[in-house]
């Protein structure tokens, strides 16, 4: 998962942002608010688009409801 925190710069100036990358993904600007993550067979997680998660696996519910998508 990206996380990217807003550190308030001390001048009066903008913001510095960075991102701390917790998930596979296919390149350093893909975060959770553009894509999907995917319980790979080996356990680990890739966030990629959504049309690609829903290619390579398949829509878990739990409690009824839309949980997360694991690899067939």
């Amino acid at each position: 998962m990206l996380r990217r925190p807003c550190l308030p710069d001390r001048s009066g100036g903008t913001h510095i942002k960075f991102g701390i990358c917790l998930l596979d993904t296919p390149d350093a600007w893909t975060t959770l608010w553009h894509s999907a993550a995917l319980r790979r067979t080996v356990g680990m997680w890739t966030l990629m688009p959504r049309a690609r998660v829903e290619q390579l696996g398949r829509l878990v519910h739990h409690e009824g409801r839309p949980s997360l998508s694991e690899q067939d």
